[in-house]
């Protein structure tokens, strides 16, 4: 599975096996993006290190495919007096120890300057990334989840994960017919073993996709598809253990139930709901007024003369 790394000052994204460990995350993070010397913590917010044993799998720490995983590089306090020898060689003149002197302390303020810019940096990068996160978690709409999970009568993992979706997917601007404006999971989105819902684009009412959710042992796969001529279709795989706490009753409601539901968000929405947007949009020749094709012909290109 592919994992976002964010180190320093780049972010790459990094190929693991689906049951790597810690140990084996981190030792690949440490060949390919840092330095053999120095140490570093992984963390899911940047700030709180993943405190699991190295040999942990990445599922068993909530890490799915997608996730965004930060590397906290631990700050090494070097000892200046340390790095000045104490050994005089045998005729020292007065003029070599006092320039080794000078450039040993000039070497000491260079390193304490430049500490400190790494701390004023590794600062604002913490701050910026806050607030992503609190932005990401903001995109969840509560309030319309717990009215979904509480009204559709949950008794399985699987029914739980389709309700979170059918919330995305409201939130990405689709509509379900089978609903007529009520805050209410699809007609007959309950079967045995596959779970089918029908939505449509406000701009776009005679076009319908699907999403079709398809058990497979303790996975499920999720099918997105325009109900075209094309048959565009997009998926993606979830466990869905990875979101919904085991130790809680279904019956709890969604608060107690799910967790880490903001990386399913954003995976979904990037895998499956945009997608399905720009077919839909494609399909039923709709312009993105943000696009270059959606200026309107009076704007022109004004020449001095």
């Amino acid at each position: 599975m592919k994992l976002r790394i964010r180190a320093k000052d780049r972010t790459v994204v990094l190929d693991v096996p689906q049951d790597a460990s810690l140990s084996d995350l981190a030792l690949s993070i440490k060949e390919s993006m840092i330095g053999r010397g120095d140490d570093f913590q992984l963390s899911l917010n940047g700030r709180d290190a993943l405190r699991q044993g190295g040999d942990s799998r990445l599922s068993d720490v909530g890490i799915v495919a997608g996730d965004l995983i930060f590397v906290v590089i631990e700050a090494r306090h070097t000892d200046g007096a340390a790095s000045i020898s104490n050994e005089c060689p045998s005729s020292p003149s007065l003029h070599a120890t006092t320039l080794e002197r000078n450039e040993a302390s000039s070497q000491l303020k260079e390193h304490s300057t430049v500490h400190q810019n790494q701390q004023m940096t590794s600062a604002c990068e913490e701050t910026i990334e806050d607030i992503k996160m609190e932005h990401n978690c903001q995109e969840i709409d509560v309030s319309l989840l717990s009215k979904l999970y509480s009204s559709s009568g949950v008794s399985t993992l699987n029914e739980a994960i389709c309700v979170a979706l059918h919330s995305f997917m409201l939130e990405c601007g689709f509509q379900c017919p089978s609903s007529h404006g009520r805050v209410c999971m699809p007609d007959g989105w309950k079967q045995q073993g596959v779970h089918k819902m029908v939505y449509r684009l406000p701009e776009s009412a005679s076009m319908s996709c699907s999403l079709v959710v398809v058990s497979l042992g303790p996975c499920l796969v999720v099918h997105g598809m325009v109900n075209s001529v094309t048959q565009n279709e997009h998926k993606m795989q979830i466990k869905p253990s990875d979101f919904i706490r085991g130790d809680t009753p279904l019956s709890s409601g969604a608060d107690d139930v799910y967790h880490s539901l903001s990386s399913l968000f954003d995976h979904f929405k990037l895998t499956i709901a945009d997608q399905l947007i720009d077919d839909i949009k494609r399909e039923s020749g709709i312009v993105d007024r943000a696009s270059l094709l959606g200026l309107v012909p009076e704007i022109k290109v004004w020449q001095e003369l």
